[in-house]
């Protein structure tokens, strides 16, 4: 596989792999990442343990452990109804003003906060790490049953967000907008058919903004 890495023609430097299932499916995208020394990955403590497991003759990449706030190592497990009463304290952890199950976290050493897609957490590292404007391709929020731009129909992976969309996908997604505004973080979506609202993320379309870059 080309040093991209995921045939996007892109190279990327930075990716985040938070969900264990695509350790065990795609091992070939997995060897194509951690054999790159020029990539940072950043993934949990369960991630690192197969990565080492599995690929440690390939392993180049350097790894960044990153932990859900409500699964820590070695920690007891933090219910959602519990969020706001365990971190209310720590000044790093932005609640929702409505849902104390929501959070968007400023500071990824302290834990990051999940809202059942990887996107969240990639917001929360990238605002982390100083980046003031963020572009997200492949924002669709739709067509779940459709293979992802790595996938074929014979390999596609499930999708477990057609479930979670309404109830927690997007009003994460609007508190992140608020929460990076602040912040004067811009976020540009790429997919003008995405089911998230410009009113929650800015849409561009790819070609019309680097155009104007």
């Amino acid at each position: 596989m080309a040093p991209g890495i995921l045939p996007t023609g892109l190279h990327f430097s930075l990716y985040t792999i938070v969900d264990m299932e695509f350790f065990d499916k795609k091992p070939d995208i997995i060897r194509a990442i951690v054999s790159q020394p020029d990539i940072l990955l950043f993934t949990t403590m369960h991630g690192i343990a197969k990565i080492v497991d599995r690929y440690g003759d390939a392993l180049r990449c350097r790894l960044a452990l990153i932990e859900d706030g409500c699964y820590k190592i070695y920690q007891p497990k933090v219910a959602r109804e519990a969020i706001k009463r365990t971190y209310q304290q720590n000044t790093a952890m932005c609640f929702h003003p409505q849902r104390p199950d929501i959070c968007f976290s400023t500071d990824i050493r302290q834990g990051i906060f999940d809202a059942g897609t990887v996107v969240y957490w990639a917001l929360q590292i990238l605002a982390w790490l100083g980046f003031n404007t963020i572009l997200v391709s492949g924002l669709d929020m739709t067509n779940f049953n459709q293979p992802r731009f790595y996938e074929t129909q014979q390999e596609k992976l499930p999708s477990y967000l057609a479930t979670k969309v309404d109830t927690l996908v997007m009003p994460s997604f609007a508190h992140a907008a608020q929460v990076l505004q602040q912040r004067q973080i811009r976020v540009i979506n790429f997919s003008p058919e995405s089911a998230v609202p410009d009113t929650i993320f800015e849409k561009v379309a790819f070609n019309e903004y680097f155009k104007s870059e």
